[in-house]
């Protein structure tokens, strides 16, 4: 509710309906060959740079601050702290560990290969602008008279 989303080719972009404000822009890829997860990692590294950190062998993200990448040292030295102010995040994520599909079908023959069943995806959001439009959306769904602290008005016929 309050979005909309449309396609730009094969990426979906997620848009807030009152203003258009962009709020995520992802692209998903069901059943991912291994080549396929290596361009689209090489492209997002390409993209933007060494990861911030590597998580679970499932996820790579890049986070973002008012002075730019947040670097892997700087992340391991403030993590669990609430010193990182992070404005925007680049999350890429694999339903297979990427280690253990990198060696998989390694020496393999394409014939030997298995079909791939994983699913690939990244999105690229900023959790204060969502945090925003979440509250600003929620404000809108109560009504004037019935957001928490509101003071009633005669509109609302209090």
């Amino acid at each position: 509710p309050g979005t909309y989303r449309f396609s730009v080719r094969d990426y979906v972009v997620v848009a807030s309906a009152q203003d258009h404000t962009i709020l995520a822009l992802y692209k998903r890829v069901e059943r991912a060959d291994d080549q396929t997860l290596r361009m689209m990692v090489s492209r997002l590294m390409d993209r933007f740079g060494e990861p911030t950190q590597i998580a679970h062998n499932s996820m790579i993200y890049w986070a973002y601050t008012r002075d730019g990448k947040v670097s892997a040292e700087l992340f391991d030295k403030v993590k669990g702290s609430e010193q990182l102010d992070v404005l925007a995040t680049v999350k890429f994520n694999s339903s297979d560990n990427l280690v253990e599909a990198e060696n998989a079908d390694e020496g393999k023959a394409e014939s030997e290969q298995k079909t791939p069943s994983r699913t690939i995806y990244f999105i690229i959001t900023s959790e204060p602008l969502v945090k925003v439009f979440m509250t600003t959306a929620n404000q809108r769904d109560l009504g004037p008279g019935d957001v928490p602290g509101a003071a009633p008005s005669a509109a609302d016929g209090r």
